[in-house]
């Protein structure tokens, strides 16, 4: 849903990714002619973010949810002709998660190895989209493909966006719909794990190790994959949404827009090394009744939000937006954001902004050893629980008077998390955009 930093390397691939973009900028009267080509446009994203609390659902509920991430992608605008535009994009995450550790916390014959899952991993992901205009420019077709890879997760997206303009009332009606395709290596909690999950070259032997009585291994069966020397069960999450909006002018200084989602997932919407616990009268963990957390295979979600833009003064912004949640788990959530972008000087603006929320606890949650034994599904991921946040922080953004190699913006943002179970989070972010 820690995060360690090769930054080094990463931020080298960028740099020749930039200086090419530099280079074909030079070079790109091929595709478009002076008179008509829109700019070429590249973006780099940095962000570090980390958290703490002690609701990790690895070990049932109160296990470290400590975690560090870094992240570098960029995003390249190129226009193939005056109507027709390519958008690629591609990003690494490198994390490190307190929370892989507890996957194994107990030593068996089939975790006398490791799990695969190190505390630190790797996200990498990339995609590709259109941008295809009609003459007027007032419809504009958006097919895009995306995939990520981590080492338990493969992914790919598949969407569309539909926008229709009308630059008589300045408004625009837009559709969206989307599928992503998640394929999950189903690593379990050590103890749940088979022999035949076991490292090679480790060997499998229960001598000077710790066996939890409660819990009955996993046979392997079906779909399965072998990596790292070790095999497992294969798992698919299907996600399809549908999405409409409509955004519109109200008068000169202000503007809105409405819209609602529908998401439908099916598949294993569990995640197979989170621990639950039960209410089953022990109150040593080690001989406490211990399951893997187990959600319906099928969710339905529903989204409608709104948005609000008060343009006060030439100085003054105020943005504002509201988003109700509804879905067929027992979760009911209200979000509320605000921003007022504060411009100090020509070249210089300040946004500071909040984010409220709150939300009610899926009909399946219960914290730890609170499940009762006759429950059918059960969780004990504090993402499902009743808590409110508070989010804030502020942007700083520089924009050159004149364009400095070919520099459109700057922005500095800084924002920090606070959840009502005790999660709190912090993230800085840098992103630099250029046109040529």
């Amino acid at each position: 849903k820690a995060l360690k930093m090769k930054s080094k390397l990463i931020n080298t691939n960028l740099a020749l990714v930039f200086c090419a973009c530099i280079g074909f900028a030079q070079n790109n009267d091929t595709l478009t002619t002076k008179s008509d080509k829109k700019p070429i446009k590249v973006s780099f994203l940095s962000n570090y973010y980390e958290q703490d609390g002690n609701r990790g659902a690895t070990n049932g509920g109160i296990g470290s949810q400590e975690l560090y991430s870094y992240t570098n992608e960029a995003t390249i605008y190129l226009p193939v002709k005056k109507k027709i535009g390519i958008k690629l994009n591609g990003g690494v995450d490198y994390y490190t998660a307190a929370s892989y550790l507890d996957i194994d916390k107990y030593k068996t014959s089939a975790s006398s190895g490791n799990s695969g899952v190190s505390s630190d991993e790797t996200r990498k992901y990339g995609g590709i989209g259109l941008d295809i205009n009609n003459k007027d420019e007032s419809v504009t077709a958006a097919p895009y493909f995306g995939v990520s890879k981590e080492y338990d997760v493969n992914s790919y997206t598949f969407g569309y966006t539909h926008s229709i303009k009308n630059k008589e009332k300045n408004s625009a009606l837009t559709f969206k719909a989307s599928a992503i395709i998640d394929r999950w290596m189903l690593i379990y909690p050590g103890e749940f794990r088979t022999a035949s999950e076991v490292d090679a070259s480790s060997g499998a032997s229960d001598k000077g190790t710790k066996i939890h009585p409660n819990v009955t291994p996993i046979e392997v069966t079906g779909r399965t994959i072998t990596k790292d020397g070790k095999t497992y069960g294969v798992d698919y999450r299907y996600s399809g949404a549908l999405g409409s909006n409509y955004a519109f002018a109200i008068n000169k200084k202000m503007n809105g827009l409405v819209g609602v989602d529908g998401i439908l997932q099916k598949g294993m919407l569990s995640t197979p090394y989170y621990r639950v616990y039960f209410r089953d009268g022990v109150t040593d963990e080690y001989t406490k009744l211990a399951k893997i957390e187990k959600l319906p295979e099928q969710r339905y979600k529903i989204a409608l939000y709104a948005r609000y833009n008060w343009f006060m003064n030439k100085l003054v912004v105020m943005r504002s937006s509201v988003r109700l949640y509804k879905d067929d788990w027992g979760i009911n959530s209200f979000t509320f954001d605000a921003a007022f972008p504060v411009k100090v000087t020509k070249q210089f603006s300040f946004a500071p902004f909040y984010r409220f929320h709150t939300q009610t606890a899926s009909k399946f949650f219960a914290g730890y050893g609170r499940h009762e034994l006759s429950d059918v599904y059960y969780t004990s991921d504090f993402d499902l629980a009743n808590v409110h946040s508070n989010k804030f922080g502020g942007t700083i953004r520089f924009v050159p008077f004149r364009k400095l190699i070919n520099i459109k913006s700057l922005d500095l943002r800084y924002a920090q998390y606070f959840r009502s179970d005790g999660l709190k989070a912090g993230t800085v972010s840098a992103e630099v955009n250029f046109e040529f």
